[in-house]
Parts: C-alpha cells; structure tokens; sequence
C-alpha cells in the first residue's frame, strides 16, 4: 500500500542556508528559534519537533571535532506512521546553543515547546514575510516543509 506518490518531475522546492538564517535572525523567542533550527538542522517533520520532550535529546562532545552536539531521539509515538525510529545528530552550533539554553531548566518528561503548530505556522509566517524570502525555484511562500527540504540540500 502506498500512502504517498510524487508527481512526475515535480520540483523539490527550498531556500538557501543564508535565506535561512535571514529568517531565523527576525524571530524574537529562544524557544521559537530553536524550533526553526531543529527543522533547518535535523530535517524532522514539524508535528514530531513540538511533542518532542527533555529525554529526547542527549549531549555531547563530538569525538572528531570536540565541539558539542546534540543527539535528538525521534521515538516511533512521536513520529507519522509511516517514519521509522531513528536518531540525529545536530548540525549546527546554533542548534547546540539554543538546545542548552532551551533544556537547562526543564525536567526529563516536559515537552520543549508550549505551542502548537498553527502558532508556530503563524511566527513562521511572519518572519517569512518580514524578510522576504522566497522559495527556489518558483518563488513560492516558505513553509516548514521547506525548511525539511532545504536542510538536505545545504549539506551537501
């Protein structure tokens, strides 16, 4: 059974990681922020990244770099039906920052964010709009799925 099948040569819509960071930087709060860089960094569907809770993630210091990092656990009642359960590593030392900022004072079992996804769509739009950023290649409004999108594209 297939739950999805993409349009013959459907374009794969995203920005760059300066558009990224053009957005990110007119958000106002560190929770919010942290939201846009889990997305930009881990590519993890919106839905799954506001239930996720402190145990999710564990720190530490990666072996080849020494710099911190996060592990972000991605449970399978945390994820579609479709997704399998899986682990990732953060990216980018924003991620990092915000992610020891965001958990310091939290306990295993509370969830990080206290919103859901309409009002995180919401400050999304809002930053979108404030700094004018564009999807690539149509110019179409950016959305969290394009920030899933772009975080492959700008790793390689």
């Amino acid at each position: 059974m297939a739950f999805y099948k993409p349009k013959e040569n459907q374009e794969v819509r995203f920005i760059w990681e300066d558009d990224f960071r053009k957005i990110v930087s007119v958000v106002i709060q560190p929770k919010q922020k942290l939201l846009c860089w889990l997305a930009f960094d881990i590519g993890e569907n919106i839905d799954t990244l506001i239930n996720l809770q402190k145990i999710d993630f564990v720190r530490q210091i990666n072996q080849d770099t020494k710099e911190p990092e996060y592990i972000v656990n991605l449970p399978k009642e945390k994820l579609k039906r479709s997704r399998t359960p899986r682990s990732e590593i953060t990216n980018h030392a924003e991620t990092t920052e915000l992610l020891d900022i965001c958990l310091k004072d939290l306990n295993d079992e509370d969830l990080i964010f206290h919103f859901g996804v309409r009002q995180a769509e919401m400050f999304l739009d809002r930053a979108v709009k404030i700094v004018g950023v564009k999807c690539i290649p149509k110019g179409q409004t950016t959305t969290w799925k394009d920030l899933r999108r772009s975080m492959a594209g700008n790793l390689s």
